[in-house]
């Protein structure tokens, strides 16, 4: 079995939100919380260590530091007041893991249908990987790899893949 030049770790736990609903709306929540809106869907635009992710025509989700969940539920939580929008914390909902290395795509590629050469360094994008339902995006520089968010029930199970596609 091929072993790649990659290697796979849990990444910290940050405080995520989910945004849903009118893309006009949610592109006006996110500049009032003082966030950088992605440009197009399936990106992502930072503002510090606050990340915006664009994932479809009527989602969003809003990773920050995992001590901001607060800042969060009040900026972009607050949504719920919105009437064309919906949000909710959903931080305990994922598990993220990075997977590090030149061979990181080669890795990554063996449990997805995706072309992973199309995804961009601000892509963001979801996708099954392994059968489960992933969160695929470049990891921020330095370096090379790509961050997987799943299901946190699911994460072990990931991770095993993400091993064995590795050649462990």
């Amino acid at each position: 079995m091929t072993r790649y030049d990659a290697a796979i770790a849990p990444l910290p736990a940050p405080a995520i939100a989910e945004l849903r609903g009118d893309p006009g709306a949610a592109r006006a929540l996110l500049v009032a919380a003082g966030l950088t809106v992605p440009s197009r869907p399936n990106s992502a635009a930072s503002t510090g260590e606050r990340e915006a992710l664009w994932l479809g025509p009527k989602r969003w989700l809003v990773f920050a530091p995992a001590a901001e969940e607060r800042w969060l539920e009040a900026h972009v939580g607050s949504a719920a007041r919105e009437p064309l929008l919906a949000a909710a914390i959903v931080s305990d909902m994922f598990a993220g893991i990075a997977v590090r290395g030149a061979g990181s795509r080669d890795v990554v590629a063996q449990g997805t249908p995706l072309d992973l050469d199309a995804l961009a360094a601000d892509g963001a994008t979801m996708t099954d990987l392994f059968g489960v339902a992933a969160l695929l995006r470049p990891l921020p520089a330095p370096g090379i790899g790509i961050a997987v968010w799943v299901d946190r029930s699911l994460a072990r199970f990931v991770a095993e893949s993400l091993e064995a596609a590795n050649g462990a």
